[in-house]
């Protein structure tokens, strides 16, 4: 891990530099000093300074366009000082240029473009031909840690993040630019084809489930969103830990599962609204960059219910409340656990308000400690919940215990 004195030697160095060559060569330095980066992996890096980007357009000939430079996925442009609006708008209109290029040559690949002055970095990707910005990175705000993962993140993916429940919160959370920008276009698709037949009968059959169960006041169409929401990150998460790639209506409505040999984990449930082909077109490069941020995680060797504060975070306080939704703190679950199984971890387990599965989550554990295997557990650790969200996010819990 890179020292304090290292940074500032950096920071140093980049405002001293006196071009975006120079920023260039010393962050690049920086990279190899931070990372030890192998000679060819440096090679494979300067290779593509300046590399030359090429395609023919009909009616205006050949086009050629040079970034500062491309390694990888990445697209990096440098300026003197991103703090100047001028400077800012200069490389946000390249950074689109290079990544229309780009998505023209090569369709099938997710670009990434990074705009910096060597401290400042600014992160976009292109959606529908428009750039957004998915994170803004300050060096001199960063702990050395923090730094460490950023650039690991964009520029090696050698090293993935310990999940937490703080940087699930971070990345998918009601604050995060993810559940921002997912979640208003989950509200406009869900305008735009609310009187289908199949949309309306989902959603009056979700309404009339939540009312039954909570009254009617609660079955709003933002919370229907937000339930939506995040089934997507779950199903996402899981995808994931079987390390497989398919359609997303197969992921979505559970096939891809079912394959696996895991017969209930998703079906056709109230969420698979979106999996029809003229909603999930529109959807692909979000749900795409869920993916991307959830392979920078470790997913194994968890000692917490990571998925227990998203899952409160996305349903307000109040709302729980009315639902009578109250959650055991995971230090009193793992406690309540190991104090049931102390005598004989081969006892069978039923929670019957599960919630997100936090009692499954460490009772699996517990048992995993035991050296049990997978089959008793199996036949011996169950939940039961009356809310369809509650039972999404502890099968997820269930298989990351596991």
């Amino acid at each position: 891990m890179i020292t304090k004195e290292k940074l500032e030697s950096y920071i140093s160095e980049i405002r001293n530099c006196n071009s975006e060559a120079s920023r260039f060569q010393t962050f690049t330095l920086f990279l190899n000093d931070l990372f030890k980066l192998s000679v060819q992996l440096l090679k494979d890096y300067v290779r593509n300074i300046n590399r030359t980007l090429t395609t023919h357009k009909e009616g205006i000939g050949i086009i050629r366009r040079r970034p500062d430079s491309l390694f990888g996925n990445v697209v990096l442009e440098f300026e003197r000082d991103l703090n100047k609006k001028t400077l800012l708008k200069e490389a946000q209109r390249q950074l689109k240029e290079y990544l229309s290029l780009l998505k023209e040559i090569e369709p099938d690949t997710v670009y990434t473009g990074i705009a910096t002055d060597g401290i400042f970095f600014k992160v976009y990707t292109l959606i529908s031909n428009e750039l957004k910005e998915i994170e803004t990175f300050d060096i001199k705000k960063a702990s050395a840690e923090e730094l460490f993962f950023f650039l690991d993140r964009y520029f090696l993916r050698e090293h993935k993040r310990p999940l937490t429940t703080e940087l699930i919160l971070k990345d998918f959370g009601v604050n995060s630019l993810t559940f921002l920008k997912l979640s208003s276009r989950l509200k406009t698709l869900f305008q735009k084809n609310r009187k289908t037949p199949y949309l309306k009968t989902l959603f009056e059959e979700w309404k009339r489930y939540i009312s039954l169960a909570y009254g009617e006041d609660l079955a709003t169409e933002e919370l229907f969103i937000r339930h939506t929401y995040l089934s997507l990150i779950l199903k996402s998460l899981i995808l994931k830990i079987f390390e497989r790639l398919d359609r997303w209506e197969r992921v979505i409505n559970g096939e891809t599962f079912r394959e696996e040999g895991i017969e209930n984990l998703f079906e056709e449930d109230f969420f698979c609204w979106i999996a029809r082909n003229e909603i999930l077109k529109e959807l692909e490069d979000e749900l795409n960059k869920i993916l991307n941020v959830i392979d920078t995680y470790e997913l194994k060797g968890l000692k917490e219910d990571v998925l227990k504060e998203l899952y409160q975070e996305l349903v307000d306080p109040q709302t729980r409340h009315d639902l009578g939704e109250f959650y055991t703190p995971d230090w009193l679950a793992e406690l309540m656990v190991r104090e049931v199984l102390k005598e004989n971890p081969e006892l069978s387990v039923l929670d019957p308000s599960c919630g997100s599965g936090t009692f499954l989550y460490f009772t699996i554990l517990e048992k995993l400690k035991s050296n049990l295997d997978v089959n008793h557990i199996l036949n011996t650790v169950a939940g039961i919940d009356i809310h369809p969200l509650a039972v999404l996010t502890a099968k997820t819990n269930y298989l990351l215990a596991l």
